[in-house]
This record gives structure tokens, C-alpha cells and sequence, in this order.
């Protein structure tokens, strides 16, 4: 009996790496309910705030403090701030500009609104520099 020869070069065959595998189906991501009746009064949630932490460069090199956090307040005034405070940073070139840190802190209700607001280039003026600022994970302050 004659030994059947296969023709290897009509079979297509995938290397073992592009194997296709299957894929388990993703569970459905159910969204947390935040409560909002003013009925049921048998217990209370905790006042929860935020803060919004905000890089601000390119400014004049006599910028003070008090002036940036009375911008903050005329920008956010139908807003309720909890608090202000603004850092002045170490510039690389002093004499040129100044940077500054600015922490918002807000109810956590209004997080949203304060970043749209904080971020909004209408909000600061014109040849200023805005980004979100994140501290630094080592601990070390600048």
C-alpha cells in the first residue's frame, strides 16, 4: 500500500506565537451610585473634598501670591472654594519669570466643574502657562 503524500505548501499553518486564543467575555462594569435624597435622614455621609493642583508659569517675576489667589476667586465666583493656597516655585531663570503651585480645594461634587474651569484657557490671561500639577511620588518637595 502506498504511503498517502500530504502537499504541505496548500496547508496554511500559523507559527505557534499567532495562535489565535480565546477570549473571555468582560464582566460588566456597573457604575457606583451616589446617593442623593434629602428624605431619608437616618444616617449621614461624610463631607468629602478634592483638591485641584494646578502649575501656573510664564508669569511676571514680581508676581505675588495674593494676586494669583484673588484671580483663582474672580475666575471660580459662582463656585464654592473650601480654600487657596499657592506656593512660589524655584524658577530656572528668576529674574525672567515665575511659576507658581496652586491648590484648589473643593466639595467633591464640584471636581468636575473646577478642573473645567481651572483648565479653561478663558480663565487665565493671555501668554500665561497652565497645566495640572502632580506631586512629586518620592516625597521630596521642590
Amino acid at each position: 500500500m502506498p504511503a498517502l503524500q500530504s502537499d504541505h505548501s496548500t496547508e496554511t499553518r500559523l507559527p505557534l506565537r499567532q495562535t489565535p486564543r480565546a477570549v473571555a467575555p468582560k464582566k460588566p462594569v456597573t457604575k457606583p451610585v451616589i446617593g442623593a435624597s434629602v428624605a431619608n435622614t437616618h444616617v449621614k455621609s461624610v463631607h468629602t473634598k478634592r483638591c485641584v493642583d494646578i502649575f501656573v508659569s510664564r508669569l511676571h517675576p514680581e508676581t505675588k501670591n495674593c494676586e494669583l489667589i484673588d484671580s483663582v476667586y474672580s475666575v471660580t465666583d459662582q463656585m464654592h472654594l473650601l480654600s487657596v493656597e499657592c506656593t512660589k516655585l524655584k524658577s530656572k531663570y528668576a529674574d525672567l519669570y515665575s511659576s507658581f503651585y496652586i491648590a484648589v480645594h473643593v466639595d467633591s461634587i464640584d471636581f468636575k466643574s473646577a478642573i473645567d474651569i481651572m483648565m479653561s484657557p478663558e480663565s487665565w490671561p493671555s501668554g500665561m502657562f497652565i497645566k495640572r500639577y502632580f506631586k512629586p511620588k518620592n516625597g521630596s518637595k521642590q
